[in-house]
């Protein structure tokens, strides 16, 4: 390798080239953490490490396909590759190897969010019909998910329901679990539930998985969950030579399992531990990061650090006060306007970063008002689309025909006279005989009471089936063959028949074209190119962003607090920044009034600028129809006046300046006190 030592600060050289015993990379917002988990991969593999040895684990497929480039590139081979991947993809990995000790086929199917409801919608509709309408799906799988990263399986869960809604959801939670298995397939928790449980029953086996991982490296720790932080515990015990990288000031995921006091206590679980603090940020000027430090410093559990740049900049921090948020929206819109043009800048310059996504539709308006384009991080993710979903669901059916979910869902799409009566026939069919869906349809002739048209368009669809799960297995090339596969059942023709409008017709067919480019990519890509892989790929990245809302050249980006972690603009804007809005309300309210996430949330929005940043809120708002006023965010009043300057005061029949001055001391005074 390249002399790491002009390469790297000494900070990142000591986290780069430490590979034995733990080690814990405080990483600071912007502090080149990527680089350092880079470079640390490719120093192991030059020291002799073989690559089978070592496992990196992220968050997101995005973030590990990136570190596998980037290792590819400092080594200048893609011979040598380290298990790189997430957590559920690092699950799936061992299940793929150990599912038959849970007494399923090595051909599961893996559930997405969709798939999940509608079985734990039948199972409710099953087991507690009289109350069907008044259980929140929402709810039961909330409910099933905490108990699977608590580790509960359903009949502990049973055991310590106590209250009315635990009974309920544990009862569902069990026949859940018996149904998944019926089908053969797992949801995303059971992708580390089920290696757990087989390390905690099996010592041999975890042993097999230590011997293979001898060193382990964690990004982005501080938003790993409990579940998460027992399966590192286990697979690095033996050996010890674990590194965690991460930033508790930017643990902000709470809402969804994170515990950062994972990372605050990783010393803790793991003896003589070496810490290493990388402080010195590339991104932002040391006016940003002064505002971030001195909002963050107020938290009480955090690791103390202090970013701080080379980079200079006289721009001071701009405060924008603004009678509603409609003036807010308006009169930003059109600021952003006046600095593309006066400073020859690009739409790609801006971001307008928001606490809730209902902020979105003022800035929306304007922006469609004055033509400016725009991507807004948010809204159905590609494959969740439902032509996306319909030719995923067949896939499925071609590789796992008991996967009941996939097969409901397509039996009639595109429409071929299987309406509700035949699969009520069907079901009792099922119910009375035993036997899974597609059993039933293969005994379609020897089932009364089904008109000729549904059994002539069974047999039809059964030997579209065959004839695909053939041709499949022979290992044809996926991208072309799905796309003959998509011209014989006609799926255009369906699309057409249930809209006339020849715009959404053409936007679904090119999503189908999408989907088939994806796996195009995929083919040229991967050393594992079958069907299978790639649906269990597929349903693992499907948390991440649409390639609709990815950033473009030309947009400008409307984007959320939580949905900008890890991203960077030149000038951002931070809108709404009100009490009730940042600090968010429902945050103080469920957190017994503690703030320490709102103001971590605060911090990763202040430090997504690069060069420029400006801080806005609004005196007033409407909520339920009324007009009430609003106190500026609390978190204001902690950056230093010294790097704050005061925008324009905007019309209103108030002096704005004035009434935000009086607020602000106001809560410099609370704060004091």
């Amino acid at each position: 390798m390249q002399n790491l030592k002009n390469l790297l600060n000494p900070q990142q050289f000591e986290a780069v080239t430490t590979m034995n015993g733990p080690l814990l990379v405080l990483a600071g917002a912007g502090t080149g953490k990527t680089r350092v988990i880079t470079y640390r991969i490719a120093y192991m593999l030059s020291q002799g490490i073989p690559a089978e040895n070592i496992l990196a684990v992220t968050f997101t497929n995005k973030a590990a396909n990136e570190m596998k480039e980037r290792v590819s590139v400092l080594l200048n081979t893609k011979k040598t590759r380290p298990h790189i991947s997430t957590f559920h993809s690092l699950g799936l990995h061992i299940l793929r190897e150990e599912i038959q000790h849970f007494g399923y086929r090595t051909t599961f199917s893996i559930y997405d969010e969709a798939d999940q409801v509608s079985v734990m919608k039948k199972v409710v509709k099953d087991i507690w019909a009289h109350l069907y309408d008044r259980i929140n799906i929402q709810d039961v799988k909330t409910a099933i998910s905490n108990y699977k990263c608590q580790l509960l399986t359903p009949d502990m869960a049973q055991a310590q329901a106590k209250d009315p809604e635990n009974v309920i959801y544990s009862s569902v939670y069990k026949e859940y679990q018996h149904r998944l298995k019926q089908f053969n397939a797992l949801d995303y928790d059971d992708l580390i539930l089920l290696p757990l449980m087989l390390f905690n029953e099996r010592l041999d086996i975890l042993e097999k998985f230590q011997d293979r991982y001898k060193y382990i490296m964690i990004d982005e720790y501080q938003d790993t969950n409990h579940s998460q932080f027992l399966f590192t515990q286990l697979i690095a015990k033996k050996y010890g030579n674990i590194c965690v990288v991460g930033d508790d000031d930017q643990s902000i995921y709470g809402w969804r399992g994170a515990d950062y006091t994972n990372i605050l206590e990783f010393d803790r679980h793991f003896k003589n531990t070496r810490v290493i603090k990388l402080e010195q940020n590339y991104r932002s000027t040391q006016t940003i990061l002064e505002a971030a430090n001195s909002v963050i410093k107020n938290n009480v559990q955090r690791r103390a650090k202090k970013l701080w740049s080379a980079k200079k900049n006289d721009s001071a921090i701009t405060l924008h006060t603004f009678p509603t948020p409609r003036d807010e929206a308006e009169e930003i819109i059109k600021e952003i306007l006046d600095a593309k043009m006066r400073r020859n800048l690009a739409f790609n310059d801006f971001a307008i970063i928001m606490r809730t996504n209902h902020q979105s539709r003022l800035f929306e308006e304007q922006l469609r008002r004055f033509r400016v384009p725009y991507v807004l991080i948010g809204g159905t993710k590609f494959f969740d689309r439902k032509e996306v979903k319909d030719i995923v669901a067949y896939l499925n059916v071609i590789i796992n025909q008991q996967d009941e979910v996939s097969l409901l869902r397509i039996i009639n799409t595109p429409h071929r006279s299987i309406g509700i009566h035949t699969l009520e026939i069907l079901n009792r069919f099922c119910n009375a005989n035993k036997t899974s869906l597609m059993g039933a349809l293969r005994q379609i002739d020897h089932i009364p009471a089904i008109s000729p048209k549904a059994v002539q368009s069974i047999k039809h669809f059964l030997a579209i089936i065959s004839e695909y799960e053939t041709r499949f297995a022979h290992n044809e090339k996926l991208a072309p063959l799905i796309k003959e596969f998509v011209s014989e059942i006609q799926y255009e023709k369906e699309v057409a028949r249930v809209s006339e409008d020849r715009t959404e017709i053409e936007s679904r067919m090119e999503n189908i074209e999408n989907l088939i480019e994806d796996i195009r990519y995929f083919e040229e890509n991967e050393d594992n190119r079958s069907l299978r892989q790639y649906l269990s790929t597929m349903i693992l990245s499907n948390t991440e962003k649409s390639p609709e809302e990815k950033l473009k050249d030309s947009n400008l980006t409307l984007i959320t607090l939580h949905s900008c972690k890890g991203l960077e603009f030149p000038i951002v804007y931070l809108v709404g920044m009100e009490e009730g809005i940042l600090p968010h309300s429902r945050s103080i309210d469920e957190n017994n009034g503690d703030i320490s996430e709102e103001r971590r949330i605060c911090y990763v929005g202040i430090t997504r600028a690069r060069d420029e940043l400006h801080l806005s809120y609004s005196l007033e708002r409407t909520k339920y129809g009324e007009t009430v006023h609003s106190l500026p965010s609390r978190f204001l009043s902690e950056i230093p006046e010294s790097l704050i300057t005061a925008a324009k005061s905007y019309e209103s029949p108030e002096d704005n300046s004035k009434i935000a001055e009086f607020y602000l001391k106001k809560l410099k005074q609370l704060a004091n006190s």
